[in-house]
């Protein structure tokens, strides 16, 4: 976790005090189910239960403890098993041996690590949503702000500003369906020991347990819950990296100077160069646009988790060390920033119509193509006309519309047929007839 790019909320799931105390839920909730089946005395239970309750085990000290009898096991659930027992063993004289009985490290491991990314994905959820209010509120507010649509970043027909953050509007709630999804299917817990076949334990019992975490039994394990769960959960946040990037980038494009019809806020004192003091840059953007392409990486290495050697190795381990804290941290850095950016984005209303304009009614060609077929040309001879008369408005002073009444003038058409054609195909209003449609259909 790099500090600059994290936020503190996200931060506190990841820290080692969050994990261990997590480790200490996992065993309190070990100790409920024996007790409720009977396997321990009552009244050891209930005192292991309530001291294992308390908030020591999520302090540094306790931490420390645990990290210190590492460098002599050189295993960390060993050292935690022996520091938690030890000091239960102190508190509750007699019942140090109950902790961790029947388990295994990964039943402790894996379902602490789903109560992490259970949290996690449960903080990323509330900033999409955040985003969508942005998003839902921009849609509608230019929702009928004509701009040049464009494909391959060339001109091509007109659009609406509001339409295009409609579309992200729609994706980014596409995202809250897979962040449910990725939800449930890592939800799941495993206290079925070592190898995944209740050797020492019951299948009951694990179900009294996890219930106490909120979580369900995975139906089968072995000695591990199985890394496809968390695969889709990494890709999960891959996907919506790429469409903060996506909209990242989409300012940027927008924001060059030669197109300029959105900006990033600029800041008093801000500067976007250290030798140009006329430069505002799109900063924030081109940041995101970067991190994106790490939480891709991180679901290629969550992909690569996958395939571990017959019931477990721990390949898994030193990498889920990194890609889950860094992976999350990133992503809610990365919503938290792009809110932010739309929340205060700079839209240049006037550029936008000057772009439009600028294009000389360019945009109309595949309306005078419709209008050419509806009269009787050959669809081939049609679309020569109106690329020829495009081709020829390029530079030349005069404007696509003179050059279409040329090509139809060297067709023998009727003066009161063109001048119906170009009036038809150059209003501007044809192409958002549909727009009211368009939202009241997404939102249905």
């Amino acid at each position: 976790m790099i500090e600059r790019y994290t936020l503190p909320e996200m931060v506190e799931i990841w820290k080692d005090n969050a994990k261990i105390f997590n480790w200490v839920k996992v065993e309190r909730a070990a100790i409920i189910a024996m007790n409720k089946l009977g396997l321990i005395d009552s009244e050891i239970a209930e005192q292991i239960i309530e001291h294992t309750s308390t908030w020591y085990y999520k302090t540094d000290q306790f931490v420390e403890k645990v990290t210190e009898k590492e460098k002599e096991t050189k295993h960390d659930v060993a050292a935690f098993v022996d520091m938690l027992a030890e000091d239960v063993e102190f508190k509750v004289p007699g019942a140090g041996r109950w902790i961790h009985y029947g388990l295994t490290s990964s039943d402790v491991l894996d379902t602490a690590f789903s109560m992490q990314l259970v949290q996690a994905i449960d903080m990323i959820n509330d900033k999409v949503a955040d985003l969508e209010d942005v998003l839902l509120d921009m849609a509608h507010k230019y929702k009928h702000t004509v701009i040049m649509g464009r494909t391959h970043g060339m001109n091509a027909e007109p659009t609406t500003f509001g339409l295009i953050i409609l579309n992200y509007y729609m994706e980014f709630l596409r995202h809250m369906s897979r962040l449910h999804e990725a939800t449930n299917i890592i939800r799941v817990g495993k206290l079925s020991g070592a190898v995944g076949t209740f050797s020492h334990l019951s299948p009951e019992f694990e179900q009294i347990a996890l219930a106490q975490l909120e979580l369900k039994p995975a139906p089968t394990s072995n000695q591990i819950l199985q890394r496809d769960r968390h695969a889709q959960v990494f890709n999960t946040l891959a996907l919506l990296a790429s469409s903060i990037e996506k909209l990242a980038l989409q300012i940027r494009h927008m924001q060059r100077t030669e197109i300029g019809e959105v900006q990033e806020s600029f800041s008093e004192g801000q500067k976007g160069s250290s030798a140009m003091p006329h430069k505002k840059n799109p900063i924030l953007s081109e940041n995101l646009c970067g991190l994106a392409r790490l939480i891709r990486g991180y679901a290629q290495s969550a992909m690569e988790n996958i395939a571990l050697w017959h019931e477990r190795d721990i390949s898994h381990s030193s990498v889920e060390r990194i890609i889950a804290p860094d992976a999350f941290c990133v992503v809610d850095f990365m919503l938290d920033r792009i809110t932010k950016i739309m929340s205060n984005l700079i839209v240049n209303e006037d550029r936008m119509i000057e772009n439009v304009c600028e294009n000389e009614e360019r945009w109309a060609s595949q309306a005078f193509l419709l209008k050419l077929i509806d009269a009787g040309f050959d669809r081939k001879d049609a679309y020569v006309m109106v690329q020829n008369a495009a081709m020829s408005s390029y530079g030349s002073g005069y404007g696509f519309s003179f050059h279409m009444r040329r090509e139809m003038q060297r067709a023998e058409m009727e003066f009161e047929e063109i001048d119906e054609i170009i009036n038809s195909a150059t209003s501007i209003d044809n192409h958002f007839l549909n727009i009211d449609k368009i939202f009241e259909r997404a939102f249905k």
